[in-house]
C-alpha cells in the first residue's frame, strides 16, 4: 500500500538540486534519473516504529508522476528491530562489508516505465542470483528525511537486472 499526498515546499531555499526542495535522483544502468516534487513528482519518507511490533523502518519514495504508482516508482526501505540511525549503511548482504550493517530488511524496488518490477530482495537460495542493495541514511528531522542508495536489482524472473548507483534522497517526512 502506498500513501500518496502532493506537496511542494514554497519559498527561495535551495537545499536541493536545482533549487527543488524534495527530490530524488539516482543512476539507473549509467543513466541519470531525476525526481522532484517541484515539477509534478512526488518524493516522501516515513521513519518511525510499526506499531507495537517491536520494528522500525525508513521508507522513501520517489515518484515521476503524481499518482503513477505503478510506473517510475523508486523505493528504498530499511526495517529492522531497532531504530533506525542517521550515519548507519544499511546492506541486505548476507555477509555486510566492514562498514555496513544488516538489517532485518533492506530493499530497492522500482517500477519501469513499462511498469515492470524489478527489487534488490535476496531470493539466491532460489535462482542463484544475489541482488543487493545499499541505503545510508543521512539525515532525520521532524520535516525532512535524506539518504544515499544504490543496489542492483532484478526483475521477477530474474532474467533482467538494473543498476542503481549514486541515489541521493531529500523527502518531506510524513
Amino acid at each position: 500500500m502506498f500513501l500518496i499526498t502532493g506537496s511542494c515546499k514554497e519559498g527561495d531555499d535551495a537545499d536541493g538540486p536545482a533549487g527543488t526542495d524534495y527530490y530524488m535522483e539516482f543512476e539507473r544502468n549509467g543513466t541519470a534519473v531525476r525526481y522532484a516534487s517541484a515539477s509534478m513528482g512526488n518524493v516522501q519518507a516515513t521513519h518511525n516504529e510499526i506499531g507495537s511490533t517491536g520494528e522500525y523502518a525508513t521508507n522513501f519514495v520517489g515518484l515521476q508522476e503524481l499518482f503513477a504508482v505503478s510506473t517510475n516508482n523508486v523505493t528504498a526501505l530499511v526495517i529492522d528491530t531497532v531504530p533506525v540511525s542517521v550515519g548507519q549503511v544499511y546492506t541486505n548482504r548476507t555477509v555486510p562489508r566492514s562498514d555496513e550493517v544488516s538489517a532485518k530488511v533492506v530493499t530497492v524496488g522500482y517500477f519501469d516505465a513499462a511498469g515492470v518490477f524489478y527489487t534488490s530482495l535476496d531470493v539466491s537460495l532460489i535462482f542463484g542470483i544475489t541482488p543487493s542493495a545499499r541505503i545510508e541514511i543521512t539525515a532525520v528531522n521532524d520535516e525532512v528525511l535524506e539518504a544515499e542508495f544504490s543496489g542492483t536489482l532484478y526483475n521477477a524472473d530474474y532474467t533482467d537486472s538494473l543498476v542503481f548507483r549514486n541515489g541521493k534522497v531529500r523527502a518531506e517526512r510524513f
